[in-house]
């Protein structure tokens, strides 16, 4: 292991490896599949059944693989969950037992060079079942679109992957890919009650290239045709500010009145008050410097629901309860901080991004936010993409 987070707080161990790479939009497909073959079975059980067998037998283990993005850099974390042999009465299971079983579920199941083919087709069939699922999100879909106009595909693509190309990989090719990803940057983690040693042996570098900056060139107003009954409003907002500057807490402020909370502007008076919409809400994305307001309504709406929006983004600092917002980012933090999940993902975040404003000052910085503050920022915030998804559906 590399890191040991000790905390007496939980009746949990989790155990985690992140490999990190940056990303490259035409490996998404590939990296996705491998995400689901890892989580299917490990080289001493073999089979997804005897695999699931195993974890549960152990005071319910559980393994699991993602693939998570920061920025333009791409991590696969395999985690293992494991009840803290504290709590068990039983010799037989300790901490050992769970360290070695997730060396058993990181290591996969391997027929000569290259793997399984009955555990090759099913994790091509977990992962079709779930392209299919999300090609009928029209929402999501209208999300995705706007990004990558956005972006132009510079980076900052949002993607599960493609069905096509998914059909193409071979289990030879997925196995290649496999070995590659074990010669990337990796850290190991283990949090809970433990009285150990650990080496620091990670890999991984800090990363100050990791921010979506670029954009791509596109018109100001873009309309996607599309056979959908509703129509899908996105606009994108230049903040201007990152991950990697104080203002990132006033941004994520600004963006919590606007349409962040569930009695945002937005909701309050495009929703509620107008009834011009069926949803509506924005997201700050730091590490991209943008928020993201989302929008389902009907399109025969349209010009009248960008006016209504114009005017309670122009109007947002009347009556801003910066108290209000204050109090409720400082009480996210401390309800996060009750995590686990939450302990490493800062730990990782405050070694290889963060690099100047750590996590544990997190209260501080929302304290410390003026009006003032709110003002400037909000004051370089520019409007720079406005996408009409679909609603052109005669039914």
């Amino acid at each position: 292991m590399d890191y040991l987070i000790k905390t007496e707080k939980f009746h949990k161990v989790i155990i985690k490896r992140r490999y990190l790479r940056k990303i490259n939009i035409k490996e998404i497909t590939i990296r996705n599949l491998l995400a689901y073959y890892l989580s299917l079975a490990c080289e001493k059980y073999n089979t997804e059944s005897s695999f699931n067998k195993y974890l549960g037998i152990n005071y319910d283990l559980r393994y699991y693989v993602s693939i998570n993005n920061m920025g333009s850099y791409s991590y696969l974390s395999l985690t293992l969950n494991s009840v803290d042999p504290r709590f068990i009465e039983d010799e037989s299971y300790n901490i050992e037992l769970i360290m070695n079983s997730f060396d058993q579920c990181i290591k996969p199941v391997i027929k000569g060079k290259s793997f399984d083919n009955k555990l090759f087709k099913r994790a091509k069939e977990i992962y079709l079942s779930n392209l299919l699922y999300s090609l009928d999100n029209e929402h999501k879909n209208a999300i995705d679109f706007t990004i990558n106009t956005y972006y132009n595909n510079t980076n900052g693509m949002v993607s599960d992957g493609n069905m096509d190309e998914l059909n193409k990989i071979t289990k030879k090719e997925l196995y290649d890919y496999y070995l590659s990803i074990l010669k990337d940057e990796h850290v190991d983690y283990i949090c809970g009650n433990l009285d150990m040693d650990v080496n620091n042996t990670s890999s991984i570098t800090v990363k100050d290239d990791y921010l979506f900056q670029n954009k791509g060139t596109f018109e100001p107003i873009i309309y996607h045709k599309a056979n959908t009954n509703q129509c899908y409003l996105q606009i994108i907002y230049d903040v201007k500010s990152y991950t990697n500057s104080k203002d990132f807490y006033t941004s994520t402020m600004i963006n919590y009145e606007f349409g962040g909370k569930s009695n945002s502007k937005l909701f309050q008076i495009i929703r509620e008050k107008y009834g011009l919409c069926y949803h509506i809400s924005s997201t700050y994305y730091g590490s991209r410097g943008i928020i993201l307001l989302t929008a389902v309504i009907n399109k025969n709406d349209l010009s009248n629901v960008i006016s209504k929006i114009d005017d309670v983004f122009n109007n947002l600092l009347d009556d801003f309860d910066i108290n209000s917002s204050k109090n409720y980012f400082k009480s996210m933090v401390k309800a996060e901080k009750d995590k686990m999940s939450y302990l490493i993902n800062n730990k990782f975040m405050d070694d290889y991004f963060t690099t100047k404003f750590p996590s544990k000052n997190e209260t501080e910085y929302y304290e410390e936010i003026t009006m003032e503050d709110i003002k400037r920022v909000y004051k370089g915030i520019t409007k720079d993409l406005l996408c009409v998804y679909g609603g052109d559906s005669d039914e």
